[in-house]
């Protein structure tokens, strides 16, 4: 080969090598307009992103994430388990800790309902996807995480699902106060006719006139729940006075208390009543209200005949009755699904042969 075509040779490799350098130095600015793209359109996603190495580490975030998770730290590197914590609902009811890099087998996973644990936040439900980034098929060399707040949709279903269980409530209700009245009218209709003696008419009327007024207060009440469930801020006393005064025993009221509930109290005031008088057999009763900073606590004491110890973390489950003067078994119940639907809770305590106590536990306001 002659000094000629060495010099052709070498002057070609040259030309080659610049063809070369320079679609490297346009692949290279293709590669970081592309990266650059990529970011400014992370940046935009609304839904905090997040991009791992194969290994789950954190390479890449949005700003959405930072301001999502409330991280003032650098999260870059770090794996992702150690940033977030996720609980996966089980049906038993307990949350089981869920790890990203355990659930690789099942990606890309689509929108899975997730509890997201945050350091100073209570846990709330988001939608969680997870994508793997492919080099080519079957080797993989990152991840994209998604993760989407649903806690807003969660919430409108919970009071969803707490609007149609008081709905039922007041279904109830209805049944079985209006049974009980009916039964007022029968037993006083039949007391009248037997002895002639027609003082009990009035005892009729004022079930008439307490069944017409519970069915426009479950009306009026079914109205309020289905459009929100606004409570309103009652009297405690005079519910309960205007309650008493439909029973012929001797009451000892005392105390005065506003209280933020709505017009199912009545019947959970009027529940506690019958049941002292129907099954306890008292003749008197003292209720106590007595009302604090944040709850108002009324006592509604009986000097009937008690219950057993073992029946008391049983008489407010649905459907549970004892003894022979039991008849629906639904009547406390009502009243623990009333009082819990303001924020508020009831107690009993209660001696065979010394009477029985429940304390409701009721939001006030001063």
């Amino acid at each position: 080969m002659d000094d000629n075509e060495i010099y052709n040779e070498i002057s070609q490799l040259n030309n080659e090598l610049v063809n070369t350098q320079r679609d490297l130095v346009k692949t290279n600015k293709s590669l970081e307009y592309q990266i650059e793209r990529f970011k400014v359109t992370l940046q935009n996603i609304a839904d905090p992103v997040i991009v791992t190495d194969e290994n789950f580490n954190i390479t890449l975030v949005n700003q959405k994430t930072l301001s999502f998770i409330g991280s003032k730290r650098d999260i870059i590197n770090k794996p992702i388990d150690e940033v977030l914590q996720f609980k996966e609902i089980t049906s038993n009811s307990e949350n089981v800790v869920f790890t990203v890099p355990q659930q690789k087998n099942i990606f890309p996973l689509q929108n899975k309902e997730i509890l997201l644990v945050l350091k100073e936040q209570e846990p709330f439900f988001v939608e969680l996807s997870i994508s793997a980034i492919e080099e080519k098929p079957g080797k993989t060399n990152g991840y994209v995480v998604v993760i989407h707040s649903i806690a807003e949709r969660k919430k409108i279903e919970m009071q969803q699902t707490e609007i149609k269980d008081f709905l039922q409530v007041i279904n109830r209700i209805l049944r079985h106060d209006i049974l009980n009245h009916l039964n007022v009218i029968q037993m006083a209709t039949y007391l009248s006719e037997k002895k002639g003696d027609f003082t009990y008419l009035g005892k009729v009327m004022k079930s008439v006139e307490a069944s017409i007024k519970l069915v426009n207060d479950m009306k009026n009440l079914e109205y309020t729940v289905s459009k929100g469930g606004e409570l309103a801020v009652y009297e405690a006393r005079e519910i309960i006075e205007e309650v008493s005064s439909y029973y012929p025993i001797q009451f000892n009221i005392s105390g005065n208390g506003k209280i933020v509930a709505d017009e199912a109290f009545r019947s959970a005031i009027d529940n506690l009543i019958r049941n002292a008088i129907n099954h306890g057999k008292t003749e008197k009763m003292d209720i106590v209200i007595s009302p604090n900073k944040d709850y108002c606590e009324i006592s509604v004491r009986d000097y009937g005949t008690g219950m057993e110890k073992d029946i008391l973390d049983k008489i407010f489950d649905e459907n549970f009755k004892a003894g022979s003067t039991g008849n629906t078994g639904i009547g406390l119940h009502i009243v623990k699904k009333v009082i819990e639907r303001y924020g508020g809770n009831i107690r009993v305590e209660s001696e065979l042969g010394e009477g029985t106590t429940f304390t409701l536990k009721v939001p006030s306001q001063n």
